[in-house]
């Protein structure tokens, strides 16, 4: 049987793994521009949500049988490196300040 489609789950996760990447660059940019440390924490809460959401989003996307399942794979990895990413640079932050 041959899969027909997208579901809307996977592109929705797709899309809130895509808008958690783009929170990574902002938050990113706004620490280099020295911005205040409440707006770069903000970001950073925003964009975990983000990618909590992509990635709870996603799980059970890769679970259906009779849908394509790339945009679901595709929001997994995103979600995953970004959230990885963003938890080794806020550790390796961590232990400079102090």
């Amino acid at each position: 049987m041959e899969r027909e489609g997208y579901s809307s789950l996977s592109i929705t996760s797709f899309v809130f793994s895509i808008l958690g990447f783009l929170f990574l660059f902002a938050w990113t940019y706004s620490a280099i521009i020295n911005a205040a440390e409440m707006t770069i924490g903000f970001l950073i809460i925003i964009q975990w949500t983000m990618n909590l959401i992509g990635l709870g989003t996603g799980i059970p996307s890769l679970f259906t049988n009779s849908k394509k399942r790339l945009f679901g794979i595709l929001s997994v990895v995103f979600s995953t490196s970004t959230g990885l990413i963003t938890l080794s640079m806020v550790l390796i932050g961590l232990s400079i300040s102090s």
